[in-house]
């Protein structure tokens, strides 16, 4: 139900202030800083940052290789990837770990991605308890699955709590039209 009522509210946000502002585009919040700061590492160990992915849309999903529900969604996660890269889409799935602070190792992350056939850029944090701590600051909710959806600009979008058939639907209606701003 929570699921629910935030994305409503998250729509009827958006919908209010496209009406209410002047200019075509409308108001959204910028990303936290302390997630567009980050130091993340992809698979390769090549370091990054959200920051660097202006300019993109990012849509940040944060999972980890012990849940259901994150496993549950990849294909979903995988075939946004698939429509929207080549149009300027990153997927990013950051692991949050093995769910009671610790890191997951870079042999389960791999198998994890080769066994779902994730074509998606996969990531962990070098800081991982406070870089999941951020994100849980936003969402107000400490599970996974989670994904934050960033426009081009590092506006926050969209907010999405656990997965399941409504929020992957809901999920894939935000990008298409976060997609379509230029």
């Amino acid at each position: 139900m929570k699921i629910v009522a935030l994305m409503l509210f998250m729509v009827a946000a958006s919908s209010f202030l496209v009406v209410a502002q002047d200019g075509p585009k409308p108001l959204y919040p910028p990303m936290a800083p302390a997630l567009m700061q980050a130091e993340l590492t992809d698979r390769f160990g090549v370091g990054f940052k959200l920051e660097n992915y202006r300019g993109k849309v990012v849509l940040l999903n944060i999972w980890g290789t012990w849940c259901g529900p994150c496993r549950a969604e990849t294909p979903g996660l995988e075939e946004l990837h698939n429509e929207y890269n080549s149009a300027g889409l990153e997927i990013i799935g950051l692991n949050v770990g093995d769910g009671n602070g610790e890191p997951e190792t870079k042999e389960m992350i791999e198998a994890y991605r080769s066994r779902l056939k994730i074509e998606y850029q996969i990531a962990t944090a070098v800081e991982s308890i406070r870089t999941v701590r951020a994100f849980y600051a936003i969402t107000k909710a400490e599970v996974v699955p989670q994904s934050i959806l960033i426009d081009r600009e590092g506006r926050m979008r969209a907010v999405f709590v656990g997965g399941g058939p409504r929020v992957e639907k809901l999920r894939k209606e935000a990008v298409k039209m976060v997609m379509a701003d230029q």
